[in-house]
């Protein structure tokens, strides 16, 4: 599967300082391309990956004194995601909700991860908004009918491999694996 990883600009991927969202990416970014994927991560120049870097700014924005605007970097990284998202078959953001808009208007699966705090009140707007997007998975199940779940079929694989790329509540199975084995703890 031909999947882009959108990490923010705030830090290099892996972090070399503090970054729990980006170590979280660098982990599950290394743990696709250790399962066959063909990954691209759009992050700073700085970051060190298995995958393609997509290298949006030099150098992470925390450690770079000369950004003004960090938020005009990451709208420039948006678009250039946006402008080839035709050549992935699916879409992981890390960004929190800043896709949403724009990402909803295309037509390439996308899924985000929410690193961010989820209890304060400003996100009830957005969280309204975020129920009217289809989960990308179940959506393509249902268009392609049975061919959804026979093995050959890129949907199939969407499905089974969407469990790679959720996130919800709690740590999923396989980042507590990649997380263990990365600390060197038994799994």
């Amino acid at each position: 599967m031909r999947i882009a990883q959108i990490a923010p600009l705030t830090e290099a991927i892996p972090p070399k300082l503090y970054g729990g969202t980006e170590r979280v990416v660098s982990w599950l970014t290394d743990e696709l391309i250790n399962l066959g994927h063909d990954v691209t991560l759009f992050a700073s120049g700085d970051s060190v990956t298995k995958a393609k870097l997509e290298p949006i700014w030099p150098r992470a924005l925390r450690l770079d004194g000369t950004v003004r605007d960090p938020m005009a970097l990451h709208m420039s990284m948006l678009e250039r995601v946006y402008q080839r998202a035709g050549e992935f078959d699916v879409l992981h953001f890390h960004l929190d909700y800043y896709p949403f808009s724009l990402f909803s208007r295309q037509s390439t699966p996308f899924i985000t991860t929410l690193h961010g705090r989820l209890d304060l009140p400003e996100r009830v707007p957005v969280e309204e908004y975020e129920l009217q997007l289809p989960p990308a998975t179940r959506e393509a199940t249902q268009v392609f009918g049975g061919y959804g779940f026979v093995d050959e079929t890129p949907v199939a694989r969407f499905y089974r491999d969407a469990k790679i790329l959720e996130i919800g509540e709690g740590t999923s199975e396989i980042q507590r694996l990649v997380i263990a084995r990365d600390l060197g703890l038994p799994v």
